[in-house]
């Protein structure tokens, strides 16, 4: 967290000077304050228009500094959030794939929406005004020894007392904020399971099922925020019945040097506004000081989690190689999947891969993909083993065409060409033409589309033309015509088998002869169990 703290340090420092100056400008305000009543009684040989013209003055400086204060505090955190979250999307872009897919979707939400946002509320934000509670600290404990010494008395209540409050409560804010995320993952990841099954669940006629699950989450967050909640709250409770407490005794004290003569009535008044607002300041400063600590765990969870496995981005294209799998194994713990699969994956063939459902069909897409890099066995390209070769080097070579291909919210040149800069029009031009997208995305090309906006059919063009873009000689298509109408589907298979110029590896669960008669081999992935 230091090296963000000391990239936005510029910031952070602006926002403590400009926080100092609200503290000072404050205590002149309350200075001036009894200097006007000490006109009023004629007790002083200032004029109205001086104190009064003071005191605006003093005023619309405090306002002023405090805007700028207020404003700087919530640039240095924003700028932080920006950082951590950028560096966290960076990390997963540039790490290896097999990271991003050891974590559950729910729980990189958790982090980059929840933790991120948390560590911002109760450490990011509140750090420039916990620094500037020291300055509080020693302008306002001044200006009591200047109205008279006997008003330190009071610090013991509004520093002492208070520090010891914080203290106890550290521990406890701490482990109810580690608790409240951990469930915050688990909630999201409920939420989303609900979400992404919503049609199966409601096929299986057994909401109540789900909704019980979704309810437990839900109810485990809420009884973890309320832990947090309670603790907070009783820490400021606790401090405010300190804050009463040293009110009454200033007045005490201040009455007895009224009385004798020592002080002025101004003096108390004036000493009854410092501890106010001191002892409020001190609460707050107190209370972010406890936070600051308590997020200790928090800070190194959120760090911690940004990977940091950085990937050899200095890659040449691979040429055109065959593929050989040799006495290739692959398991889930106990379970095994298959084992001593052995394949030759010549260039410009077609291959498919078959078997029922849960065979093990993608698992082996997913190990040529990088995702699943825990293997048995070998893979080899003519020149060298698999697992030599650089991961974007291999995707520079193979390309994983997904049963639901993703559209993002952009223009069809940019979903194509993945926001490419260099763009070769004329390529562009004659990959869609190629794969059918011509009178979807000719005279559109720079408009802008949504998932919704394609069809079944259209998406599976479009992740084809992004493949072909990128000229990759190796393409897996993930059951292709998964749920697609029969002339689309038909469609989809006419335009895989035209492209004959590359290696294609189709999973598919159709086992027609008439249709796998179009391949050059068939896998049958049953064969290796």
């Amino acid at each position: 967290m230091k090296k963000y703290v000391l990239r936005n340090k510029f910031i952070l420092f602006m926002s403590v000077i400009f926080g100092v100056l609200e503290v000072v400008f404050t205590y002149l305000y309350v200075r001036q304050s009894s200097r006007i009543i000490d006109v009023v009684m004629n007790k002083s040989n200032d004029t109205y228009s001086k104190v009064i013209i003071l005191s605006i003055l003093y005023v619309l400086l405090l306002i002023i500094f405090h805007y700028i204060f207020n404003r700087l505090a919530l640039a240095f955190s924003k700028n932080i959030i920006n950082n951590l979250r950028h560096d966290y999307i960076e990390g997963l872009l540039d790490s290896k794939t097999s990271l991003f897919f050891k974590v559950n979707k729910g729980e990189h939400l958790s982090h980059i929406d929840q933790d991120v946002d948390q560590l911002r509320m109760e450490y990011l934000y509140i750090l420039p005004y916990a620094l500037i509670g020291i300055g509080r600290a020693i302008v306002y404990t001044i200006g009591l020894y200047k109205i008279h010494p006997y008003m330190l008395i009071t610090t013991f209540l509004f520093v002492i007392l208070p520090a010891l409050a914080s203290k106890i409560f550290t521990g406890r804010i701490s482990k109810s904020q580690i608790e409240r995320s951990g469930k915050y993952s688990k909630y999201i990841d409920e939420l989303n399971e609900l979400l992404d099954g919503y049609l199966v669940i409601k096929e299986s006629r057994n909401n109540d099922y789900f909704l019980e699950k979704f309810d437990k989450a839900n109810n485990e967050l809420l009884k973890a925020i309320n832990s947090f909640s309670i603790n907070s709250r009783m820490l400021s409770q606790t401090l405010f019945g300190l804050n009463v407490f040293s009110t009454l005794l200033v007045t005490f004290i201040g009455g007895i040097l009224v009385k004798n003569a020592l002080i002025q009535m101004s003096d108390l008044l004036a000493s009854l506004s410092l501890v106010s607002i001191a002892t409020a300041s001190f609460a707050d400063t107190f209370r972010f000081i406890v936070q600051l600590l308590s997020t200790r765990e928090l800070r190194n969870i959120v760090i911690s989690k940004i990977p940091n496995e950085k990937i050899d981005k200095k890659i040449e294209k691979l040429p055109k190689l065959d593929l050989t799998i040799n006495n290739l194994s692959f398991s889930y713990g106990d379970k095994k999947v298959f084992s001593d699969m052995n394949i030759d994956i010549e260039k410009n063939m077609a291959y498919a891969i078959i078997g029922p459902s849960g065979s093990g069909k993608s698992t082996l897409a997913k190990i040529l993909m990088r995702i699943n890099p825990s293997y048995e066995g070998k893979i080899t390209f003519e020149n060298g083993d698999f697992k030599d070769f650089k991961e974007l080097e291999l995707y520079e070579t193979i390309y994983y065409i997904p049963q639901e291909p993703v559209v993002f919210e952009d223009t069809f040149i940019n979903n194509i060409t993945m926001g490419r800069s260099d763009i070769d029009m004329a390529k562009l031009d004659e990959i869609i033409d190629r794969v059918g997208l011509d009178s979807v995305c000719n005279d559109k090309k720079e408009s802008l589309i949504k998932n919704d906006s394609l069809s079944g059919g259209e998406k599976k063009k479009l992740e084809i033309a992004r493949a072909l873009y990128r000229g990759a000689d190796v393409l897996i298509f993930d059951e292709p015509t998964s749920g697609l109408d029969p002339e689309s589907a038909r469609v989809i298979d006419v335009l895989i088998e035209s492209l004959d110029y590359y290696t294609r590896i189709v999973i598919t669960h159709n086992q027609d002869e008439s249709y796998l008669d179009r391949f050059d081999k068939v896998i049958n992935i049953e064969n290796y169990k």
